[in-house]
């Protein structure tokens, strides 16, 4: 008996399935259809599109850098603003930041640091978004207080920041400027002492930290602090 009711149920279910299959049927297959032309036009259309775009930005981009080379810095800069329009990948990024520094370069330190800020937000890489944050902060630091300058260089001085080092060393610059002898004394000294610190800002640190020692004599020369510790 139990086998009979299994069988019957059986029969029940196929039937509601035949009906639901007659009833949607259509819907189902045009579904399925349209998830099969999705992925053709992805692969057909959508990726070739954008690799070609990919490959123009690189040729204009290689196109503006030869005009900033040549010294046609006006037609530099109209190329890279094109490259930024039509694009927003990291050929984009990399046209900010050159005009950027075609800016700086002129001494409109206000837009340089702006336009590399715009390049920080628009970069999806960790690194090239810290990276134009220090530029930005390099070219705009003596335009900004000393408050200032800490609230935008401290959070970049983390342990985990890949420019810390030069971070550090603008805190230790506006703290010199300032008049905080004992911070730049601590940041002057941390780069001097830090084994990772690169090669160029630790010989900057070094100058600093003699500067430091004309300004308030009797502190430790660079090389006494390394015997101190």
């Amino acid at each position: 008996m139990a086998d009979i009711f299994s069988e019957v149920e059986e029969e029940l279910r196929r039937d509601k399935y035949n009906v639901l299959l007659r009833r949607y049927g259509l819907w189902i297959a045009g579904a399925a259809f349209l998830v099969v032309l999705a992925v053709a036009g992805y692969e057909l259309i959508w990726t070739p599109w954008q690799a070609d775009k990919v490959d123009r930005a690189s040729t204009a981009y290689q196109a503006a850098l030869e005009q900033q080379e040549a010294g046609n810095i006006e037609a530099a800069d109209a190329e890279f603003e094109e490259i930024i329009a039509d694009s927003h990948g990291g050929y984009a990024v990399l046209a900010l930041m050159q005009r950027a520094a075609i800016a700086a370069d002129e001494g409109d330190a206000p837009r340089a640091a702006a336009l590399y800020e715009q390049a920080g937000d628009m970069a999806d890489e960790s690194a090239l978004r810290n990276f134009a944050r220090i530029k930005a902060l390099y070219v705009i630091a003596d335009e900004l207080s000393y408050a200032e300058l800490l609230d935008r260089a401290e959070p970049m001085a983390a342990s985990d920041n890949p420019f810390r080092f030069s971070a550090r060393e603008l805190i230790a610059a506006g703290a010199l400027k300032e008049g905080d002898y004992d911070r730049a004394r601590e940041e002057y000294r941390f780069l001097n002492l830090a084994p990772e610190t690169p090669p160029g800002v630790r010989r900057r640190a070094q100058e600093g930290m003699a500067a430091l020692n004309r300004m308030q004599p009797g502190g430790s020369t660079p090389n006494e602090e390394q015997s101190e510790e």
